[in-house]
């Protein structure tokens, strides 16, 4: 079975890489690698901020009761590919999912990310670990994290498609995101870079 994510209190930021050959800031890709207590490396991709569909759509919604406008909060989603090597010493991969907005997603379903590839290839992928949850009580902005695992081939499937649609299921309510341009040019840097798809 493959191990779950790097807890990350336990990993030191060992290397940051930017690509900047494209230029212009929405189309940069920064790779994190971390080194573990284990000397295992944990490759990360960080801040490929994705799309979410029905954006602006909130301005006014309930929380603890009481309606409040929410015209200008945004909600932000990323979801950055990694590797790591499994307890085997072979490459595991994960999509990391993050979120944070004015509405409670609140994970709690292992299988509550699906990715449907190109309108005909649906994916659901299975969370490993906890997720990880904050609130700020003042802004009431909530912001959460999860590890999906995912095989390579699909990476890679992921990384050539047309168009990529991601569901995420939550407690409280379902939220649609979608794939941009730059973040298919991510994938494919990652994809060419770190994924042995012969392993």
């Amino acid at each position: 079975m493959a191990e779950g994510p790097p807890p990350g209190m336990r990993y030191h930021f060992i290397q940051n890489e930017v690509d900047t050959a494209r230029g212009g800031r929405d189309s940069t890709m920064v790779v994190s690698v971390f080194a573990s207590s284990t000397g295992k490396l944990t490759t990360r991709m960080v801040g490929n901020e994705i799309g979410v569909e029905g954006e602006g759509e909130y301005s006014d919604y309930a929380i603890q009761g009481t309606r409040i406008d929410l015209t200008g909060v945004d909600q932000h989603c990323y979801l950055d590919a990694v590797r790591r090597r499994g307890a085997d010493g072979r490459p595991v991969y994960f999509l990391l999912f993050s979120y944070s907005g004015p509405r409670d997603l609140h994970i709690v379903n292992r299988k509550s990310l699906t990715l449907l590839i190109d309108e005909h290839t649906s994916v659901v992928l299975t969370g490993r670990g906890e997720v990880e949850r904050e609130v700020n009580e003042v802004s009431q902005i909530y912001a959460e994290s999860f590890y999906y695992l995912i095989e390579p081939e699909v990476l890679a499937r992921v990384a050539n498609a047309d168009e990529v649609d991601i569901v995420v299921a939550g407690r409280e309510f379902e939220l649609k995101c979608y794939l941009l341009d730059k973040n298919f040019d991510n994938f494919q840097r990652f994809v060419k870079e770190y994924v042995d798809r012969a392993d």
